[in-house]
């Protein structure tokens, strides 16, 4: 069960760019497209696509990880209209990664990131970053993030990037230590590598409390596909919330609990 639980999702390297180890970027524009690639024109940035974010940045044969990201400042995530919030999130995860290997300050890197969305996205989308990001009521901007759309100028998109305070991933896991509804997904997950039935059902009745209303911000919390083992998830607690799972049905199903779940790590330090 241990096994299961705390297992590296990705275990794949991707090459460092050799572009960055001549000139090691201050500005990133992630995402594919002709908008991605205008906004990186305009802000002198290297474009880098988002598939490399799902895996780890390969180390350099006898060299360990060369420390190309120290002077990184701002990073855009351009989103397309088939970006859900959960694999934005995972980009913006894969960022922190590439920078806790590649930067020499690790996990106390400051970054500004840009979330570039395309109208279509409407608040519901916006809603699940500010709760992945713990920022639900406070200001984007004065916590190292910030939202624009494709419909703002690039000039605009440019001037925005610029007015975000850069805040590092330290102070970001301790937002989400704070957070209620990370704190109560932190809660079930614990449970899942105990046998004690009760605390599970505490954890379940504080999940439900936590996302009423809001229960498709579950997906954040899952693997890919998330919206499946989102609806997956919503079932099982739905199930045990009513008292409809037995203490042997749920053990028997941790294993797949844990299989729907992310078990992120806080620290980047490898």
């Amino acid at each position: 069960m241990k096994d299961l639980l705390f297992m590296n999702e990705n275990e794949a390297t991707a090459a460092v760019p050799e572009a960055w180890l001549h000139s090691p970027p201050r500005s990133l524009v992630v995402g594919d497209g002709a908008h991605a690639r205008a906004l990186a024109f305009v802000l002198g940035s290297n474009q880098f696509s988002p598939k490399n974010l799902s895996a780890k940045p390969a180390a350099m044969t006898g060299q360990g990880h060369p420390l190309v990201l120290t002077k990184l400042e701002r990073v855009c995530l351009v989103a397309s209209s088939a970006n859900g919030a959960p694999e934005l999130m995972r980009w913006h995860k894969g960022i922190w990664d590439w920078v806790g290997q590649l930067s020499r300050n690790g996990d106390e890197h400051d970054l500004a990131i840009v979330f570039i969305l395309p109208d279509a996205h409407g608040a519901a989308l916006v809603q699940s970053l500010r709760t992945d990001l713990a920022l639900s009521g406070s200001e984007l901007r004065e916590h190292g993030h910030d939202i624009c759309y494709m419909t703002d100028s690039l000039a605009s998109i440019a001037t925005s990037i610029g007015a975000v305070r850069p805040m590092d991933f330290a102070a970001l896991a301790a937002r989400r230590r704070a957070d209620v509804r990370h704190a109560a997904i932190d809660r079930l997950r614990a449970t899942l590598s105990q046998s004690d039935y009760g605390a599970y059902h505490e954890a379940v009745q504080a999940v439900a409390a936590a996302f009423k209303g809001a229960e498709y911000q579950l997906d954040l919390f899952c693997r890919a596909p998330a919206h499946r083992n989102g609806n997956a998830l919503r079932q099982w607690l739905a199930a045990s919330v009513t008292g409809q799972v037995t203490p042997e049905q749920w053990r028997d199903q941790r294993s797949a609990i844990a299989g729907w779940l992310v078990f992120p790590q806080n620290d980047l330090r490898p």
